[in-house]
């Protein structure tokens, strides 16, 4: 993941990975889960943050633990400091 991707885009790339992996497209997941293709599209392209029930959903068809998706966050997530200089934190 970069520097500058949200959280939700590194699930949401995972996601992607995990599909590409079985060659299960976008369309026949979401056709599978009994969602639209738009509202798929959005949560793939990160336009939308995928939810834990979209990540049960999706864990659920391709048959792998939710921690799949969110794992790569655990190897370089490191979060944008964008508006970071104007948060002061004061400690005990």
């Amino acid at each position: 993941m970069s520097h500058t991707e949200q959280p939700h885009e590194s699930v949401a790339a995972e996601v992607r990975a995990q599909l590409a992996r079985r060659r299960i497209s976008g369309r026949r997941a979401a056709l599978t889960m009994g969602w639209t293709e738009h509202y798929m599209s959005r949560r793939l392209t990160g336009k939308t943050p995928l939810d834990v029930n979209d990540l049960a959903a999706i864990a659920a068809v391709l048959n792998v633990p939710i921690s799949t998706f969110i794992a790569p966050l655990d190897s370089g997530y490191a979060p944008s400091r964008k508006g970071a200089d104007s948060v002061s934190v004061n400690s005990p």
